[in-house]
């Protein structure tokens, strides 16, 4: 290529150059307006939300502040339980603030759980262990607390011990009471596991007596005696239940001793021979043991018994027959003498 084709030829490339940056600087100067102002959109929504996000902490600010003063007003009043009560729930970022409302907290706190206290203490005096035990439950903050376990450990071991009584009684619901006394444990009171096994237990002995009973009574209906008395016995020494267990075991030992006196009278009518009565008496006894044992065996002896007057019946007339034989013979032989 000669020199003016190369002059041609770089004039033409530099020309494109020229046509490309020009549309890169049209591009960008359309395109600047639009990224400024969606620059300023986010600057502006960004700002907005500094500026929300102050409003917002200043509000909580005058309210934590408004709240304050307003407990302060109820703490000047005396009235510490709702002064207690609005502070439990404040907090503030302020370390200032935080410690004034701890302060004044206490301040309330302490005359309002000294009032429980002696509400509670009063139910006590009254006999009311479970409404004071509530009452004393409500504390739950600081040396307050403490007291307030003292007590309700305190009253959990009286209604232990009126429970026991309670559930040693031969009322009727016995169980029920005694179980709701136990239920005014809490949970927070040393004697929390003992009242809630103790409960358990004398639910589960109440479960135990009952079935017990319902086994008895089911086999006595049968005359299962042996079935019944073992049930019976089952049932434990419980104040409510002895008696119960008692008037079983008596009732039982009647049947036994009916049944013994069918078993005698069947065997008596069997000796004299009394054979059909014998059989219907045998017969009415169960077929449990060990009365089922003594009726196969009188079942059996009057089934032999039945069969040897048969036998006897039939020798009988054996010899009868011969005898009458013989004397025919004796007599044809003295008419063919004469």
């Amino acid at each position: 290529m000669d020199k003016p084709e190369r002059t041609r030829a770089h004039k033409r490339t530099s020309y494109r150059g020229e046509v490309w940056l020009v549309a890169l600087l049209m591009l960008l100067l359309l395109t600047i307006p639009s990224l400024a102002n969606a620059y300023g959109i986010y600057e502006n929504k960004q700002r907005a939300a500094v500026l929300e996000a102050r409003s917002h902490q200043l509000n909580e600010q005058t309210t934590v502040w408004n709240r304050l003063d307003r407990a302060q007003s109820l703490f000047k009043e005396g009235n510490y339980p709702e002064c207690a009560h609005m502070l439990s729930n404040m907090s503030a970022d302020s370390a200032l603030v935080e410690q004034r409302i701890q302060q004044l907290f206490e301040q309330c706190y302490g005359p309002w759980a000294s009032g429980i206290l002696d509400q509670a203490k009063a139910k006590a005096i009254a006999g009311e262990f479970g409404n004071a035990i509530a009452l004393a439950a409500e504390i739950e903050k600081g040396v307050w607390q403490q007291e307030a376990d003292r007590w309700i450990n305190k009253w959990s071991k009286r209604i232990l011990e009126l429970a026991i009584k309670e559930y040693r009684t031969l009322e009727e619901g016995a169980l029920d009471k005694a179980t709701d006394m136990l239920a005014a444990i809490p949970s927070r009171s040393r004697l929390s596991n003992t009242a809630q096994s103790k409960a358990e237990d004398w639910n589960q002995e109440w479960i135990s007596n009952i079935s017990s009973q319902r086994t008895a009574l089911s086999a006595l209906t049968y005359n299962d005696t042996r079935r019944a008395k073992i049930a019976a016995l089952d049932i434990t020494e419980h104040v409510f239940w002895v008696p119960r267990k008692e008037h079983l075991l008596t009732e039982i030992k009647q049947r036994e001793q009916a049944l013994i006196q069918r078993v005698e009278n069947a065997k008596r009518m069997l000796a004299s021979g009394s054979l059909q009565s014998a059989y219907q008496e045998a017969k009415a006894l169960p077929d449990t043991e060990p009365w089922r044992q003594s009726k196969l065996e009188i079942l059996e002896r009057i089934s032999i018994s039945d069969s040897q007057p048969a036998q006897r019946d039939w020798n009988t007339n054996i010899v009868f027959l011969g005898s009458a034989a013989f004397l025919l013979v004796c007599c044809s032989i003295r008419l063919l003498g004469g």
